[in-house]
């Protein structure tokens, strides 16, 4: 969650609102507006080639945390009891920006790298702070939906990011496209899904 503030200081929206600080949400981006005269800026001259001297208003410590929305990701805004606010982010473990690492056996560490960007106006100066959000969850392993019919069983696997940390086998023998082919199935593997078809009487079967 993000809350803003000045001069490293957290400020309370009523507080905001009577020193003319503009807060909006629109979509995934929260902009914060300061005008020139309000409190918390500063002036600071510059001089030029031509010895003119610049008057410039900035703004010190004001904290705006903006984040671009994917299917997966939410952004929400929640009330805190000391009548400021915050935003949660949420991603999805699934999703592509979430960094897996199997950190020892039956366990993943899930990592979401953020960069908060702070832009100072009129000058458009960036300023980043970067953090790392971490959790920890059991691996579990791929689960297949299986359908027989009269001519053989149909294996399907939708794909996950975590499942190239495991081998699929038949017997004791690595599942590749070689082994389909030797054996007779038919299989068909691609980044959305593994889809196996094990004709009847095929390498494999057991019969009772």
């Amino acid at each position: 969650a993000g809350q803003h503030g000045v001069n490293g200081e957290l400020v309370a929206q009523p507080i905001a609102e009577k020193r003319g600080y503009i807060v909006k949400q629109h979509n995934s981006t929260v902009k914060i507006s300061i005008p020139s005269k309000a409190e918390g800026v500063y002036r600071k001259s510059i001089v030029s080639g031509n010895l003119r001297v610049l008057h410039l208003s900035s703004l010190l410590g004001a904290n705006l945390f903006p984040f671009t929305n994917a299917s997966s990701h939410t952004i929400a805004k929640v009330n805190v009891s000391n009548h400021t606010h915050g935003y949660v982010l949420k991603v999805s473990f699934d999703d592509p920006v979430v960094m897996q690492q199997l950190i020892k056996d039956a366990t993943i560490q899930h990592r979401l790298d953020l960069n908060y960007t702070l832009t100072v106006l009129p000058e458009n100066k960036p300023f980043y702070q970067l953090a790392s959000v971490m959790a920890v969850t059991d691996v579990s392993p791929p689960a297949f939906d299986a359908v027989c019919s009269e001519s053989g069983i149909s294996f399907k696997l939708d794909h996950r990011p975590i499942d190239p940390l495991w081998e699929i086998r038949i017997g004791s023998e690595l599942l590749t496209t070689e082994l389909a082919a030797k054996y007779g199935y038919i299989m068909s593997n691609n980044s959305q899904r593994l889809l196996l078809e094990v004709p009847l009487f095929t390498h494999g079967y057991k019969y009772k």
